[in-house]
């Protein structure tokens, strides 16, 4: 409420009496006067909101030591708590787009981040397993709201010759906000505990829910009001957008496994207390998303113009090429230093596809099937990806009793990576013509 009065008052100093009112036909709008319509204010905010997004997404993982020793949970049932948050993610994605023709955007992400905000909160109330669960999997469907339509804001901000930077700048924030999940994590739990870890967390994104109240009043798409179906036949009828997405899912398999176990993998395998692993593995990922997000959308804008979509592959591609060798040796070396040098390399190669390989997922797509592709993209990604391989590390780890060996899972699945995007490069042949 404080928020909102001190945007009240400044609103009556701009002559605006009326932040929110009820048009003609008794929706709720913003008054245009106070909507944020520069693309660089746009794109901040939502790089702003993003930061959180994946501060509160990986807090949890740096807890996970502390979850177990305080509440005694298993491998498995950290694995469970891990993968609920991604079939919350799942369960909404693919219906992202359809809401959109129903409710403007930025009420979309105000809603979001609101529910999201109150799930990291609440989360430092519960002990409880099943309670876990349910905050899990309602973090997981607000961040599967936002993640889903941000994209597609910037993409209308922002004029072409700036998108492939200005998407850069948004997915800059996985790795800031990863880093700060992690960094944070791991700090403030030796301050003040794991419960108040949360709860400071979920405070601090909290006033972001009334603040991208204020982006552009999008008009909800005309265009998109056929059916759920008719979407998705309009998304599988793209070669190219299927095998994208079929790649993503294997590289989130990798990246998401590894994101979640890596600082218990530093506590338990290579012998660094929780805490100080898990802020040294988020000041890798810091600089690693930093250069890779950069160079990934410098050479996105640098090789545009032709088939820019195919180029756009063909970095992604690349990143993966270089990233598979150093995820072995990272998971095969015992020392401490060599592991972080593997991490660095592998993930500003993984970093630098992210920009380029979203482009593909809004270009290979009709226009009004934007946030529906980014939608089923990461449904499709968490579904066959990170959904899995993060419970099943838990479990083949208490399986086997060995978190490197359950964990050797992951370089693999960047091979079936660079197979589906090294198909999705082969142009199809012509079908012949029957005379």
């Amino acid at each position: 409420m404080d928020n909102f009065f001190i945007i009240t008052q400044l609103a009556s100093s701009l002559g605006v009496h009326h932040v929110i009112y009820l048009n003609k036909e008794n929706k709720m709008k913003i008054d245009p006067r106070l909507q944020l319509h520069k693309p660089w204010i746009v794109v901040g905010l939502l790089c702003a909101a993003n930061v959180f997004n994946y501060t509160d997404r990986y807090l949890f993982s740096a807890l996970v030591p502390s979850l177990q020793r305080d509440l005694g949970f298993s491998d498995a049932q950290i694995g469970a708590l891990g993968s609920v948050f991604l079939w919350g993610f799942i369960l909404v994605s693919p219906f992202v787009g359809r809401l959109t023709v129903r409710l403007s955007r930025h009420w979309i992400l105000a809603l979001a981040v609101f529910f999201w905000s109150l799930a990291t909160l609440t989360t430092g109330f519960f002990g409880a397993l099943a309670a876990l669960l349910i905050v899990r999997s309602i973090l997981g469907a607000s961040q599967s709201a936002f993640t889903a339509v941000a994209p597609t804001i910037v993409d209308d901000a922002v004029k072409s010759a700036w998108k492939g930077r200005a998407l850069s700048a948004l997915l800059m924030a996985i790795p800031v906000g990863s880093a700060l999940g992690y960094m944070f994590g791991g700090v403030m739990e030796q301050a003040a505990g794991w419960q108040t870890t949360f709860i400071c967390a979920g405070l601090a994104s909290l006033p972001l829910a009334i603040l991208v109240l204020f982006l552009p009043a999008n008009s909800i798409s005309k265009t998109a009001a056929g059916s759920w179906f008719a979407d998705m036949r309009g998304l599988l009828a793209s070669r190219r957008y299927i095998l994208t997405v079929l790649g993503y899912a294997a590289q989130t398999f990798a990246l998401g496994g590894f994101a979640f176990w890596a600082p218990t993998y530093l506590d338990r395998v290579l012998g660094l207390p929780a805490a100080s692993g898990a802020v040294m593995f988020g000041g890798v990922v810091v600089v690693a998303g930093f250069a890779g997000t950069l160079i990934g959308g410098w050479l996105a804008d640098r090789l545009a113009g032709g088939d820019r979509l195919r180029k756009y592959l063909l970095i992604g591609l690349v990143g993966t090429v270089i990233a598979a060798p150093f995820t072995y040796w990272a998971m095969l070396t015992h020392q401490p230093g060599l592991f972080f040098v593997c991490m660095l390399i592998l993930q500003v190669a993984v970093f630098a596809t992210l920009s380029p390989i979203s482009s593909v997922f809004l270009g290979s797509v009709p226009p009004q099937l934007r946030a529906s592709g980014m939608g089923m993209s990461l449904f499709f990604g968490k579904f066959l990806g990170d959904a899995i391989s993060i419970w099943l590390i838990g479990y083949l780890s208490d399986l086997v009793h060995d978190l490197r060996l359950a964990m050797l899972i992951i370089p693999t699945a960047f091979l079936f990576n660079i197979v589906f995007w090294g198909v999705a490069l082969i142009k199809p042949k012509k079908a012949a013509v029957m005379i």
